[in-house]
C-alpha cells in the first residue's frame, strides 16, 4: 500500500485509501488521483470489511462525480478495467474469477445508473478469453467447482465440471507415473473456497489466454455499431466516432443522410 499523506494542492487531490476516497467532497476539487497499491489491486474476494482498498464500484462512483460536473460541457471518456478476472483464470481459480466478474458488473451497473443512456455510450467487453471449459454433465444447479460432473471410464475417478487447458494446477491434480489424483480429495484439502483450483492439462506457471473471439456489448448512442466480435482497434475508432474526438465524426452527417436516402429509396421501391 502506498505510504503517502493526503495532498491537496491547487484543488488537486491525491488519495490512497478507502477512507480517504469515502470522505471526498468532489465539489471542492478539480483534479483527483487515486493510487491504492504498488501493483495489482487485491482480488475482490480478498477485500475484507474495513479494508484500506476501495471496491471498483466506489472508484467508478467518484470518477463519475468528477467527470459529470456542470463545467465539463464537452463530455468525457471513462475507461474501467478489471484485470483481476484474467489473473484469476491464469491461476486456475475459477471461483475467484467468477467473483471478480460480479465485482466488475457492480461497477458497470453503477456507471449505468449515474450516466444517461440517452447521451452516453456504454461499452462492455473483454480483450482476451481463457482456456476454461465446462466438461461433462453436472446435475442442474450444482456447484461446478466443487462437485463431480461425471466419472471417467478410463481410471474410475470423478472429474470436475470446470477445467483449464493450461496453468499451474496441473501438478495438483496429476502425478507423474500414476496419473490423475481424485479431484474431490484435492478440493477437501483447501478450506478457502476461493483458493480452490481446477485441473489444468498442460503445466504452466500461469495459464495462457484463450484464442476465442471476444464479444462486445453496447447501449446508448451509436451502440448499433457494436453488436458482436470485432478487432480491438475498431472499438477504439467507434468510440472516437461516437464522441467526435479530433474530427472523427466529420462524416457522421453524410452517413446519416446516406442512410435516410437509402431507406427512402427502399420505401419507394416497396410501395410504388
Amino acid at each position: 500500500m502506498p505510504n503517502h499523506d493526503r495532498v491537496l494542492v491547487d484543488n488537486t487531490l491525491n488519495v490512497g485509501t478507502q477512507n480517504e476516497l469515502a470522505s471526498l467532497d468532489t465539489s471542492k476539487i478539480d483534479y483527483l488521483l487515486g493510487l491504492f497499491d504498488y501493483d495489482h489491486l487485491p482480488f475482490s474476494s480478498d477485500i475484507a470489511d474495513g479494508s484500506v482498498t476501495p471496491a471498483l464500484v466506489r472508484m467508478v462512483h467518484y470518477s463519475l462525480e468528477m467527470l459529470q460536473k456542470k463545467e465539463h460541457t464537452n463530455g468525457f471518456l471513462l475507461f474501467v478495467e478489471d484485470g483481476n478476472i484474467q489473473r484469476a483464470h491464469a491461476q486456475n481459480k475459477p471461483r475467484k474469477a467468477f467473483e471478480q466478474v460480479r465485482h466488475y458488473a457492480n461497477a458497470f451497473n453503477m456507471a449505468h445508473m449515474m450516466a444517461n443512456e440517452q447521451n452516453t455510450l456504454f461499452i462492455s467487453m473483454n480483450d482476451v478469453g481463457s482456456t476454461l471449459t465446462l466438461p461433462g454433465y453436472p446435475a442442474r444447479s450444482s456447484d461446478l467447482v466443487d462437485t463431480s460432473a461425471g466419472t471417467s471410464a478410463a481410471d474410475g475417478l470423478p472429474y470436475l465440471g470446470v477445467s483449464y487447458a493450461t496453468g499451474p494446477a496441473h501438478s495438483t491434480y496429476y502425478r507423474t507415473g500414476t496419473g490423475r489424483v481424485d479431484p474431490m480429495e484435492v478440493l477437501q484439502g483447501v478450506s478457502n473456497m476461493h483458493e480452490r483450483t481446477c485441473p489444468a492439462m498442460v503445466p504452466m506457471v500461469e495459464g495462457a489466454d484463450g484464442g476465442e473471439d471476444a464479444a462486445v456489448y453496447a447501449s446508448g448512442p451509436w451502440a448499433f455499431m457494436l453488436s458482436g466480435g470485432y478487432e480491438q482497434h475498431f472499438v477504439a475508432h467507434t468510440i472516437a466516432f461516437a464522441s467526435c474526438m479530433d474530427g472523427a465524426c466529420d462524416g457522421a452527417a453524410t452517413l446519416v443522410l446516406s442512410t435516410a436516402t437509402l431507406l427512402a429509396a427502399v420505401g419507394a421501391r416497396l410501395f410504388v
